[in-house]
């Protein structure tokens, strides 16, 4: 990683004071180049030679997997056929979040899809005979989490119409598909409150964009990249 940050023929996007080229987590890569026609070869030689990847064994592997997103203009035939990319123009997906070219298209390209994963959970865990109680600990433990780690990374506005389409799938699941008892907002009240403390999603999402901000004002100790590349598009 720190040869292909210091070779001066991979050219990154430049945020603040920083050009950024690689994104590093576990054994996922995302690199960021700003001319690909002369930074890839640079790229791909300087991971052979460190071995960032085995290529002895696992290079056809590894080139079936790897995708190349355009940003601002397509993806070029040489950098397709040369080193076996995949051109996507959305949904490339890095831990766990699909991107898009557009911006305006990433709640849709990731929040569709979960609320059908999340729909499909609470169907099976429907079937079983759990109680109230055992109903609202499945939604702290598994639509909560799935919930907010999306909201969490996705830096944009959740549409209104996601909450419902959630309070409707929760409300159904508790309620076996019955007329509700009590309604969704007093389940959500703390328990010394007389609630049954069901998770607020929209508390949750209130939150994440309330660290982002506090965060994004904070003047010192911050190290956080998307912070500098966040106050460079504001400033322009």
């Amino acid at each position: 990683a720190l040869s292909v940050r210091a070779h001066p023929g991979i050219k990154g996007v430049r945020g603040g004071e920083t050009e950024h080229k690689l994104l590093l987590y576990a054994d996922d890569i995302l690199a960021v180049v700003s001319d690909p026609l002369s930074s890839l070869p640079h790229l791909m030689d300087t991971i052979r030679s460190e071995k960032m990847i085995s290529f002895t064994n696992m290079q056809h592997k590894y080139n079936q997997k790897s995708e190349a997103m355009p940003l601002s203009r397509p993806c070029t035939p040489f950098m397709v056929e040369k080193f076996n990319f995949k051109s996507v123009r959305k949904g490339m997906k890095y831990l766990g979040i699909k991107l898009s070219d557009e911006i305006s298209e990433m709640v849709a390209l990731n929040f569709n899809p979960l609320l059908q994963k999340i729909k499909t959970n609470l169907d099976k865990w429907g079937k079983l005979k759990l109680t109230l109680w055992g109903k609202i600990d499945v939604v702290k433990m598994i639509v909560a989490p799935q919930f907010g780690y999306v909201a969490m990374m996705l830096p944009m506005r959740i549409p209104s119409s996601t909450f419902r389409q959630l309070d409707d799938m929760i409300g159904h699941f508790l309620w076996a598909g019955k007329r509700p008892r009590i309604k969704l907002r007093k389940l959500c009240t703390h328990m010394e409150k007389g609630g049954l403390g069901l998770p607020d999603l929209r508390l949750y999402y209130l939150a994440f964009e309330m660290a982002k901000i506090a965060r994004y004002w904070q003047t010192s100790g911050n190290n956080v990249a998307w912070t500098e590349v966040e106050k460079e598009i504001c400033s322009c």
